[in-house]
């Protein structure tokens, strides 16, 4: 959800292997930059994230990597958005 003051964002994130219990989420904007959002604490492979983000043009991802600061396509990734068309 986007406002004048940035984008509000509600993750809900299903299937992650049982094994792993924390995946964090960045955003990448259309420069290229990496932001960490924060991590989602998982149960059982689901878990729940919320945030606000000053970034108005960006896509999302989830990985196990807590240092990510360059996006990889080929790396481990368990979710990736598209980037969104337009900006505020």
């Amino acid at each position: 959800m986007r406002d004048d003051t940035g984008t509000k964002i509600i993750l809900s994130v299903t299937d992650v292997p049982a094994d792993v219990s924390t995946i964090n989420v960045y955003a990448v904007d259309d420069a290229g930059v990496v932001t960490s959002l924060g991590p989602v604490v998982l149960a059982n492979g689901s878990g729940k994230f919320t945030t606000t983000t000053p970034l108005s043009k960006f896509m999302l991802i989830a990985t196990p990597d807590e240092s990510l600061t360059a996006y990889d396509p080929n790396g481990k990734i368990y979710f990736r958005s598209a980037v969104p068309e337009g900006s505020r």
